[in-house]
Formats: structure tokens, C-alpha cells, sequence
């Protein structure tokens, strides 16, 4: 899922239009420095002088073309300037009427953060990110999230209480035992393992059902239900 920064695009843009309000100033100046030489800037009129001139005029030329430019593109300035989030402004949201509203709010937030967590943190058993997308993964309000992989099998992330410590769990519908995971070779050892043994997958969540309840992943039991 992406995660687009306003503000980078905003900063990105406007360091762009700088770049080119230098380069064109310096491409100015050294034509009208190369014109000059070739016209008024001669050796009879400056002698050993010559190149010092050639060089002031250079400089004169591109600070009159930067300044010009920046006049000129001022209208395309202003406008990212507007739409520039002030610094530490948030997105404008309702105040909840009540604790059970706010409660509810706070819920979507920290089932949407540990979605993004789990995601982020997949790199620890994957650097091919293959489980790096948050939209495949559902996230709980106590800091758990799932990743539904094939039919009656889920990748389980669990937070270890209040440590930042993430660990990652394979679930099979074929076994009540949960396979710690270090690496994604681990995932295709356990489904190569079904597709060899089919018989053990009858009890399996059809494809287009992954698990959903939340009470099938509890975080104090070793054990998912399907």
C-alpha cells in the first residue's frame, strides 16, 4: 500500500524549479560571456584584462537571468507554497461525543498501525517482499495482525506485550501446533508440504473465505481455530 508524503512532493517540486532557475542562468551567462568575446570583449580594447571582464560579465548575466526567472516563475511558486501542510498540522478530524466513540476511532487506528506494522517489520523473515503489502494484511487492536497465505493456512504476527519485538507464526487448519517462522523458505516448506499431502488440507478455508474473526487469533493462545 502506498504511503504518499505530501510534503516530499511539495519539496521535491520546488527544488526541481530552483535547479532549473540556475541552470538556465548559467547557460545564459556563458552565451552572453561567449558573445561578448567574440564582439566587444577583444583583446585590442581590455588587453591582459580580457578574460576578468569576460568573467564579471559572465556573472552579471546570470544573476540579472536568475533573478528574471524567478519573477517569472514566482506564479508557479505560489502555489506549492499554499499547498504546503504547515509543519506538525495534522489531517482536521471530528472530536469524538463520547468514550465509546473515541474508543471506536482508536480501535481502527491500532488495527490499521499493526497492518503496517507487520508489514514493515516482515523484512526480519523476507528481503523479498513478497510480505511487505499492508493491504494484504488485517490488522487487531491489541497489536496482532494476519496475513491469509493459501486455503486454512495464515501468517500471524504478534507483538510481545509492550515490546516492539515482533515474531512471526504460521497457522494450518491441518495442525493445532503454530510453526514459528525465521524465513519466508520456512512458508514454502510448509505449503509444499500440503500440496504433497492434499488429504490434510479438507478442513481448509475455502479461497475466496480467508479467516476474519478476530477471536480466531488470540494473543494469548498458541492455537488458531478455523
Amino acid at each position: 500500500m502506498p504511503f504518499p508524503d505530501l510534503r516530499a512532493h511539495h519539496r521535491l517540486t520546488t527544488e526541481l524549479l530552483a535547479v532549473a532557475n540556475v541552470v538556465i542562468s548559467l547557460v545564459v551567462g556563458l552565451v552572453a560571456t561567449r558573445a561578448g568575446l567574440g564582439t566587444v570583449i577583444t583583446t585590442e580594447r581590455f588587453g591582459s584584462l580580457r578574460l576578468i571582464v569576460a568573467f564579471a560579465l559572465f556573472l552579471l548575466t546570470a544573476m540579472i537571468a536568475e533573478r528574471v526567472l524567478f519573477l517569472l516563475l514566482r506564479p508557479l511558486h505560489r502555489p506549492l507554497e499554499m499547498a504546503r501542510p504547515a509543519s506538525g498540522a495534522g489531517t482536521a478530524r471530528a472530536l469524538p461525543s463520547t468514550t465509546e466513540a473515541a474508543l471506536t476511532a482508536v480501535s481502527e487506528a491500532a488495527a490499521k498501525d499493526a497492518a503496517f506494522r507487520a508489514a514493515l517489520d516482515s523484512c526480519i523473515i523476507d528481503d523479498s517482499k513478497y510480505l511487505d503489502t499492508a493491504d494484504r494484511w488485517r490488522g487487531y487492536p491489541a497489536g496482532d495482525a494476519t496475513l491469509y497465505l493459501a486455503p486454512g493456512t495464515v501468517l500471524h504476527c504478534h507483538r510481545d506485550g509492550n515490546s516492539s519485538f515482533l515474531s512471526y507464526t504460521l497457522h494450518s487448519s491441518a495442525s493445532s501446533t503454530p510453526v514459528a517462522i525465521s524465513n519466508i523458505s520456512a512458508i514454502w516448506a510448509h505449503l509444499s508440504r500440503q500440496v504433497e499431502n492434499p488429504a490434510q488440507g479438507v478442513d481448509d478455508v475455502p479461497a475466496d473465505q480467508p479467516p476474519s474473526s478476530e477471536k480466531a487469533y488470540p494473543t494469548s493462545s498458541d492455537t488458531v481455530a478455523f
